[in-house]
């Protein structure tokens, strides 16, 4: 792991001819640290048709791999079809090996088999010894360009996904949050989709249903992340199985821009699996300050000193001061899209003075001052929180991956998080945090269960 301001100077070279020469590839860009590098610096591939490939050598004898398709719930035109279809790459055949024998290897080296859909999305992980890594590409390519999807398997994996969406959406929270997500973003907005599908949709698709949608999935939106000991020629396994296929761009689809709803909405739900006297409570905002905004580093800092633990400003009044609540948090997150910001707990007493008590302490961000030393320490934390998450090959491909997503690695984040000012934050709390009746979403859970 680099500490600040000791970090290896670096030689890069980009040369799409010199390498591609030298490794007997033709159009191939290759970016490879040619002195000491520090601990996250990647090489970057990118073949002709299109993939990129981060790679990240060291001598752990393990692997961490991502294979990552920039296609997901977004480019669906029936709801379930792109998870439907995350299933059946792992268990519905590929390439020359039949379905029986694409799960089997899976199985082995997918952690908790735990393949994800997401609205931009569709990311198969793997972990597993050095020696295997050959048969990982070999296999991926064939999973992802050359899927078989079989009838078979197709109605196996059916019953597995109604399965999930049974569990997912059987607890009563979550057609509250459901609505709740509506609200907030939008009756049709696609952070309001259900991505794990709709259980009609699930029950009558078809071959043809996961084959149509499949045929978006091309070349130039797939990512392949490896961290750990990779073979010497890991650039021409690379090239010999995910360079054989012709490029064909796809279009990676755009979220639309998510915009703050224009006046108070709060609506009340009865909760059959919250105690008689209990009750939960989340309140949530849109804001413009969005990925790269210039308020960014400012929000989330307000969030670190507003509710993120035990030390924040909400804790501190509503749990150790006023006992109201046991645990209360808030949360900033910000995406090309939208900067959300919201305040959620759960608790025994009364909901309206909870809620006043909220709206109370998100008052004093905008008229009682932090210090710089508060600042600091709220920095200093996260950090230090963060370097353990790095001392392994997966929380250094979660590393390499945002810093591909965003370009801004956790040094940026450490400086830029240090270099707010007590004036900052409170210019962002008074600019962005609503006052009761403002411009929010707020859910009140009641509990109904005796």
């Amino acid at each position: 792991m680099v500490n600040f301001n000791r970090r290896q100077f670096l030689f890069a070279v980009t040369a799409a001819a010199t390498a591609g020469a030298a490794l007997g590839m033709s159009g191939l860009e290759y970016t490879r640290h040619l002195l000491k590098r520090g601990p996250l610096e990647h090489d970057t591939l990118k073949l002709s048709n299109g993939v990129k490939a981060y790679i990240l050598p060291n001598d752990s004898g393990l692997v961490s791999a991502l294979l990552r398709v920039n296609y997901g719930a977004i480019n669906e035109k029936k709801r379930g079809i792109a998870h439907l279809a995350e299933h059946l790459l792992l268990n519905g055949g590929a390439g020359p090996y039949n379905s029986d024998q694409t799960k089997e290897f899976w199985d082995r080296y997918l952690p908790s088999r735990n393949a994800w859909t997401t609205l931009e999305h569709i990311g198969i992980p793997a972990g597993l010894p050095s020696s295997k890594v050959e048969k990982l590409i070999e296999v991926g390519a064939y999973s992802i360009f050359e899927p078989r999807f079989e009838e078979k398997p197709l109605e196996e994996e059916k019953k597995r996904v109604l399965q999930e969406i049974v569990t997912r959406t059987g607890k009563p929270s979550f057609g509250d949050y459901h609505e709740y997500r509506k609200k907030l973003y939008g009756e049709n907005h696609p952070y309001a989709y259900k991505i794990a599908g709709e259980p009609e949709i699930i029950k009558q698709a078809t071959v043809e249903d996961v084959k149509e949608f499949w045929k978006g999935a091309k070349p130039n939106l797939l990512e392949v992340f490896l961290v750990g000991t990779v073979p010497r020629n890991i650039d021409y396994l690379i090239e010999k199985h995910f360079g054989r296929y012709a490029r064909d761009d796809g279009v990676i689809k755009e979220i639309p821009i998510v915009r703050p709803v224009s006046n108070s909405i709060e609506f009340s739900k009865e909760a059959s699996d919250l105690k008689e006297g209990a009750a939960e409570l989340a309140v949530g905002w849109n804001t413009e300050a969005r990925a790269k905004h210039k308020d960014v580093y400012a929000m989330r800092m307000l969030d670190l000193l507003l509710g993120t633990d035990s030390d924040s400003r909400l804790f501190k009044e509503l749990s150790e001061k006023q006992g109201l609540v046991y645990g209360i948090e808030s949360d900033y997150s910000s995406s090309k899209y939208n900067g959300y910001f919201g305040v959620s707990c759960k608790t025994g007493a009364d909901p309206e003075k909870v809620l006043k008590g909220i709206f109370v302490v998100m008052s004093s961000m905008k008229e009682i001052p932090v210090t710089q030393e508060d600042i600091r320490i709220k920095a200093q934390n996260l950090l230090d929180n963060y370097l353990p998450e790095l001392q392994g090959n997966s929380g250094k491909l979660d590393e390499i991956k945002k810093r591909v997503d965003t370009g801004i690695s956790y040094e940026d984040s450490y400086r830029g998080l240090r270099q707010v000012t007590p004036q900052q934050v409170m210019d962002a709390a008074r600019k962005y945090l609503p006052e009761r009746g403002g411009n929010y979403v707020l859910i009140k859970r009641i509990g109904t269960s005796k």
